[in-house]
């Protein structure tokens, strides 16, 4: 039979059964240092083993019908409460026995004494993906994030709730991960083109790039974007190559996307000859922090531009919109513009990284959704009709780009 294992506080257990018993194996390396103590960890620790017994008969069926492994079985014992019929009295105990691991027990139980209807049980009302969403929520790391990401029915939804919780700091990599997303929290983008790091700043960047190695799934991702929008400019094109080697294009449609259109892009844009955020958006789609923005607060020559593209003077609307990205600051109104004006004029390769921004930015932001939806039909796209399913039933979305996904 499996053996599953389950951690809490100081105490490790190791569940299992026999043809007749069920087992709990204990180990607890917290230091006791009274008998009354050795006592009280002793009855808390029957209390626990009996209660995982229960979880382990019932996480068994529960495991059969959801085609799941032993991964989720300490997930499914501390998120579920059912009553058991059986009482701690019904455990026997052998002595514990000091070893150089800790102190050790071990808790068996006949089977006949113990018995779980498991037909008695909502386990059909469970849903691993929620208790996976509330151990993260309740911890936001990396290690709860990856057991989210890796599992099976992970979202492009949940990609861009865990991506933007740790690109805000919300979520906890690291000391220098954390520092960095805090300095100059608004404007880290245009300063890291502007400006050459200083010193601390630069130490911040090493180290989260250092780290950025060792991590995987999601967090990479996370670590070299924000290393893009961060690091100094001659940096910024190795760690885009990174963040987009680290992709997952099987693993949600988001991903997958972002891997298209990175494929895709204008290759026209070298960010070493036009340092100026307008350009470095357009040669690095997905990977700019939209926290780290200067955020718009003049629109001269916003309006200018979308002047010229009701005129349908093309070159003369992007020209004033780049200035405006560059001058004035960044705008889910200004971004999208740029992607219609693209779009507009035949070039959707060029409309995405500006889109895929805005829609960082705000998910339903007016007329965001429809554009890109129509760009990556006019790049057939493989996979549109999977990420406007996602478009779809990720946010509210406004008529005019509902309209236009309805006539794909």
């Amino acid at each position: 039979m499996g053996q599953y294992h389950y951690e809490k506080y100081n105490s490790q257990f190791e569940v299992y059964e026999t043809k007749t018993q069920y087992v709990v194996e204990c180990l607890h390396t917290g230091n006791i240092s009274s008998s009354r103590l050795l006592n009280a960890l002793e009855n808390r620790l029957r209390m626990q083993s009996l209660d995982l017994m229960g979880a382990y008969e019932l996480y068994k069926d529960f495991a059969k019908r959801k085609n799941l492994k032993e991964d989720y079985f300490q997930l499914f014992a501390n998120y579920t409460s059912f009553d058991y019929d059986a009482s701690v009295d019904m455990l026997t105990a052998s002595n514990f026995v000091t070893s150089e691991k800790g102190r050790e027990v071990t808790f068996k139980v006949e089977k006949k004494n113990f018995v779980v209807d498991v037909t008695k049980y909502p386990l059909d009302d469970i849903d691993i993906k929620q208790l996976l969403n509330k151990h993260y929520k309740k911890r936001r790391n990396p290690e709860r994030a990856l057991d989210l990401y890796y599992y099976q029915d992970f979202s492009a939804a949940d990609y861009l709730n865990i991506y933007k919780d740790f690109l805000m700091g919300r979520g906890k990599i690291m000391p220098a991960f954390n520092l960095l997303t805090d300095e100059k929290f608004d404007n880290r983008f245009e300063l890291s083109i502007l400006e050459i790091p200083d010193t601390l700043q630069q130490q911040m960047i090493d180290s989260v790039a250092a780290d950025a190695l060792s991590q995987r799934g999601i967090i990479k991702q996370i670590m070299y974007a924000e290393l893009v929008t961060s690091a100094k400019l001659e940096d910024k094109q190795a760690y885009y190559e990174a963040f987009t080697a680290s992709l997952n294009p099987g693993n949600n449609i988001w991903e997958d996307m972002i891997a298209f259109v990175s494929e895709n892009r204008d290759p026209s844009y070298n960010i070493m000859d036009d340092p100026t955020m307008f350009s470095i958006i357009g040669a690095m789609p997905g990977a700019i922090n939209p926290f780290a923005l200067r955020l718009s607060n003049e629109r001269a020559l916003y309006d200018k531009g979308e002047a010229l593209f009701s005129k349908e003077k093309i070159n003369k609307a992007l020209e004033a919109l780049e200035q405006s990205i560059n001058y004035e600051g960044f705008h889910v109104r200004t971004l999208n513009l740029i992607g219609a004006t693209y779009r507009f004029d035949g070039q959707p390769e060029k409309a995405m990284p500006y889109l895929i921004l805005a829609y960082l930015m705000d998910p339903e932001a007016r007329f965001v959704a429809g554009n890109m939806a129509i760009c990556l039909k006019a790049l057939n796209y493989k996979s549109i009709d999977d990420f406007v399913t996602f478009l779809t039933n990720n946010a509210n979305i406004d008529p005019w780009s509902k309209e236009q996904i309805d006539n794909l």
